[in-house]
């Protein structure tokens, strides 16, 4: 069964900012050379997510949700039915406003 993609605005506020906290603190995730702190990475996820840069998809068979890129969501949608890894790179934004 191939993932869906969920839009931001069909998840609570919580559900969205658990999600987006358990994907930047997930081991692998890259964001570049800068240090920065989860609320940091947190706001940056959120921006990219309303900008439409990244999505949020659901796995029905494992029943799990991720963060993707746009550009690389059916190639990542892929790995992840397939069970192969998908490694984050977000690129570093400034400072949250």
């Amino acid at each position: 069964m191939t993932p869906v993609q969920i839009p931001i605005d069909r998840l609570s506020p919580e559900a969205l900012d658990g999600l987006i906290e358990e994907f930047v603190t997930r081991d692998g995730t890259d964001y570049g050379l800068k240090e920065q702190t989860v609320e940091d990475k947190k706001h940056t996820i959120l921006r990219q997510l309303r900008r439409g840069e990244v999505v949020v998809v659901f796995d029905q068979e494992s029943e799990s949700c991720d963060i993707v890129t746009k550009l690389r969501s059916q190639s990542a949608i892929r790995c992840h039915v397939s069970g192969g890894p998908i490694v984050h790179s977000i690129k570093q934004e400034g400072p949250p406003p």
